[in-house]
């Protein structure tokens, strides 16, 4: 089920309907390692109110916040609208809660630490401006946005592992900070960032990955939904792109 929430729901108020139940035409997660991980669908702006106050596509705001069949919550960035066979529509693009952290700025931090202890530096909230040798990280959670709390201490380092190295942020976005800068935290230490609503995990990368190699993209098309106990003819198929936009596929069907 797909639902939309409020820009001030709490961090513990999502278990339930929120302001409405979306039924879009289509739905697509978009997910890049250590890259982009994006939410779009396409809903109609029809009725579905019996008094026409509350329709679901309204609460398609900026701000707003879907939560998905997946259980992850994106807050919509960018809002469109068309018209398709004499229907209006509306598209919501919404990064995941994780990009929450862009909001976030990062005064100044540096040292020659480990991870962890890089992660606390970056992590560290002071409300004067920062000394030049001590981090600051200033939580600004945009204009009149909610505080929502981030766990960054959920990541795996193998046990005994040291892995010094130096950082250096200024005036930096904490998203930039662990992520997409070429001195971000994922290039320095060589880490897969994975996310999961407000807790995130910093995991020690495969020998010969790169980042952008590749995205899955996954979703439905909603205007055609079949359901069928007759597994012989059921299908799965799963679709890879590269960064020149180029396709691969590979299909199953499981034996009758």
């Amino acid at each position: 089920m797909i639902t939309i929430h409020g820009l001030h729901t709490p961090q513990n108020g999502f278990n339930n309907c929120g302001l409405a139940v979306l039924k879009p035409v289509s739905a697509y997660i978009t997910e890049e390692l250590n890259g982009m991980y994006q939410y779009e669908l396409d809903l109609p702006c029809i009725h579905d109110d019996p008094y026409g106050n509350n329709d679901s596509w309204k609460h398609v705001k900026v701000y707003n916040i879907i939560k998905s069949n997946t259980g992850q919550l994106f807050q919509i960035n960018k809002v469109q609208y068309y018209t398709k066979g004499g229907v209006p529509y509306v598209k919501a693009y919404a990064p995941h809660i994780w990009y929450y952290l862009a909001d976030m700025l990062v005064y100044h931090a540096q040292d020659t630490r480990s991870l962890y202890w890089a992660m606390e530096d970056l992590f560290t909230e002071r409300s004067r401006l920062p000394d030049p040798e001590v981090g600051t990280t200033w939580f600004s959670h945009g204009t009149g946005l909610t505080d929502y709390t981030f766990d960054y201490k959920h990541y795996y380092i193998p046990p005994g592992e040291n892995d010094m190295r130096a950082y250096k942020f200024d005036y930096v976005s904490l998203g930039n900070a662990i992520l997409g800068n070429s001195d971000s935290v994922c290039n320095l230490w060589n880490v897969e960032l994975h996310r999961d609503n407000f807790y995130f995990s910093l995991m020690r990368r495969k020998e010969g990955t790169s980042d952008g190699a590749f995205y899955l993209k996954y979703g439905l098309n909603c205007t055609d939904v079949k359901y069928t106990d007759d597994i012989s003819t059921r299908k799965t198929e799963v679709r890879f792109y590269d960064n020149g936009g180029n396709a691969r596929s590979i299909s199953y069907i499981p034996d009758a």
